[in-house]
């Protein structure tokens, strides 16, 4: 009964506000920032590649399974003798089981999902590069575009061939645009080449700010050993050209 009347309490109270309501409707929160607000300053480039971290570093993916959780564990870095155990089907290698398959699943939606958002920034970038300061825009675009060649090398990795089979087998799509349409396939060593492609473009544009640095003004600009900097994009240069036998 208290229930119901404070229901109808707060239905009187929208009925006797209406003229006010739908403007309180319309004023957008502060986490939910429209794409053309978003692009038109550069402290919007800098949240919206912020965004993409955290998006990285959530327990689905980097921030857990896809490190040191269930990668491990198929890897049979992990001793699970129990069959109640989490992971148990996991390390049996039972990949139609249930909450395996979910956790398969959730390392392709995350990955392709970041990639997404990295290529809406690329899109937009080039053509608000007046807005930047310093060398801004090419900080943003070069972690942009080395974030981009990491995930689908990372994804290669996850769903391609091993490099023992070879590297002409069709593997992944490569996504260079924010696009609804699904590209076909690429092969191993085409969605190589085109990681290269960007880690080459992001070597150029983070060469302007090799030295790491801590705290400084600029929050962005502080405790760069934790983005995607230049030495990132050298040992990620490195690594696929020793996958694929270079």
């Amino acid at each position: 009964m208290n229930i119901r009347t404070q229901y109808l309490g707060w239905l009187l109270l929208l009925v006797l506000t209406g003229s006010s309501c739908k403007k309180w409707l319309d004023v957008n929160p502060k986490s939910n920032v429209t794409e053309q607000k978003l692009f038109e300053s550069e402290q919007g480039f800098k949240d919206a590649l912020t965004g993409v971290y955290v998006q990285l570093g959530a327990r689905p993916y980097y921030g857990k399974e896809f490190t040191m959780a269930f990668m491990d564990v198929i890897a049979q870095n992990y001793n699970i003798t129990s069959n109640f155990h989490n992971y148990y089907n996991t390390i049996q290698y039972n990949y139609k089981d249930v909450n395996t398959r979910l956790k398969i699943d959730s390392f392709w939606i995350c990955g392709y999902k970041a990639i997404a958002n990295i290529n809406n920034i690329l899109e937009a970038i080039d053509g608000k590069k007046g807005i930047f300061s310093g060398n801004n825009y090419r900080i943003v675009k070069g972690e942009a575009l080395g974030l981009r060649a990491l995930l689908h090398f990372d994804l290669l990795r996850a769903f391609g061939p091993i490099p023992a089979a070879g590297n002409a087998a069709t593997a992944i799509p490569y996504m260079t645009k924010f696009a609804m349409n699904i590209e076909p396939s690429k092969t191993a060593s085409e969605v190589m080449e085109l990681c290269m492609k960007d880690l080459n473009e992001a070597t150029e544009l983070l060469s302007v700010n090799k030295t790491l640095v801590n705290g400084v003004e600029d929050g962005f600009l502080s405790y760069t050993r934790n983005h995607f900097n230049y030495w990132a994009v050298t040992g990620l240069k490195a690594r696929i050209s020793l996958w694929r036998g270079d």
